[in-house]
């Protein structure tokens, strides 16, 4: 009995994480992201060091800005790559869409800052899926050549 319900329960956030269709109606759009938004994150990111390319872990904060019409006007993302400091800015070109249902997709482009170490990807442009849980917050999971990552966002309020 244990084991049904640990696996029903594992289920329903497998489906939650995957942003499978809600069974309510929902009224998302890209207005929905609209302001500051602070996100935390863990995953893998491939690092190259002495010819090599291996995963490594990474967690990262991030500062979103969006201007409500599909477009991260700017903010920062800092991660710590197996204990590597690497910082970026959010640059132009970075955008997002919201479907109605909450899903949507990202994609941000990052300029490395030239205080980086060397073994920090120079640029960042790893696209994204997220599902909005509410109109103030959601998860994401982004996938590219520099690794995998998931993130938990709020949208920041005064």
């Amino acid at each position: 009995m244990q084991r049904l319900i640990l696996l029903a329960s594992f289920a329903v956030l497998a489906s939650l994480l995957a942003g499978v269709q809600p069974l309510f109606a929902a009224d998302f759009s890209n207005a929905s992201l609209k302001g500051s938004t602070a996100c935390v994150g863990s995953g893998t990111a491939m690092v190259t060091a002495n010819g090599k390319t291996t995963p490594a872990p990474i967690s990262t904060l991030f500062h979103l800005i969006a201007d409500g019409m599909g477009n991260w006007t700017g903010g920062t993302i800092t991660s710590n790559v197996a204990g590597m400091v690497c910082t970026y800015t959010v640059g132009s070109g970075s955008t997002y869409s919201v479907k109605s249902d909450g899903t949507g997709t990202s994609t941000i482009n990052g300029n490395g800052a030239a205080s980086n170490p060397t073994q920090c990807a120079p640029s960042l442009d790893n696209p994204a899926s997220f599902v909005l849980r509410t109109q103030t917050s959601g998860f994401a999971v982004a996938t590219g050549k520099n690794g995998t990552a998931w993130a938990v966002c709020e949208q920041q309020r005064p």
